[in-house]
Order: C-alpha cells, then structure tokens, then sequence
C-alpha cells in the first residue's frame, strides 16, 4: 500500500548543499526508494546537479527506476508553474485556468487570494 511521504522537518541550508547522491541517501533511510518520478527539466542537489540523467545513474547504482515524465505542451508552448504565475500576475485568468485545467488542476479562491487546488485525490495507494 501507497504511504504518502511527509516529513515535518524543514529545508535546511545544510540539506540544500547536499549533493544528490547524499541527498537522497538521507531519503532512503526513511523511506524505500523504488521508483523516482521527475520533469524532464527537474534537478536537486548542490548547485542543482541532481539532473535527470545524474538521478538515473545513481538509480542504477542503487537499484530503483527513474521516470522522467516529458513536458507537457498546449499551444505549441509548455505548461508550466513559471508561466502560470505570470499569467496570474498579469492577471489573464482565462489562459491561467486553461492551463491548470490541461495540467489537471483547478483555480480557485482560498484565503482571499487565488491558489492552485488538485482536481482529483492523489494516488495514496500502491499495487504490492
């Protein structure tokens, strides 16, 4: 069964200088890493060397898949956080919500301001 991963425990500046390799070796000691989903443009680590090719590497050296998930396009251009938050700051709503919709989010009010809310419950459960 699927256990969401939370942690209480805060980004520190010591976890932000950790290099990848060391990073998720802190991650492995809480959980079992099998399976690692990232962007195609995703890196953590150290001056962000942690990059999709470096992660599927140290998969590779320590026995779980990285899945490197493409970027998704409407219109010819990506849909990303970047370009929803300048879209919402500019405040063009229309094009802001056409673009959570195609990335499977909803724009809504919360707390007197706008925020993104999933659309679906997350998947919190794993076929054993």
């Amino acid at each position: 069964m699927w256990r969401r991963a939370r942690s209480a425990s805060r980004p520190t500046p010591a976890v932000a200088r950790l290099e990848p390799a060391a990073f998720l070796a802190l991650v492995a000691q809480r959980w079992t890493i099998r399976e690692l989903w990232v962007g195609h443009d995703f890196a953590l680590g150290r001056g962000r060397s942690g990059d999709p090719a470096a992660l599927r590497r140290l998969g590779q050296q320590h026995g779980w898949r990285l899945q490197v998930v493409p970027p998704l396009r409407l219109g010819g251009e990506i849909v990303s956080s970047t370009r929803i938050r300048r879209l919402l700051a500019a405040r063009r709503l229309d094009e802001a919500t056409c673009l959570l919709g195609a990335a499977g989010g909803d724009l809504g009010a919360a707390g007197g301001g706008l925020a993104l809310a999933q659309s679906r419950e997350p998947n919190t459960h794993r076929e054993q």
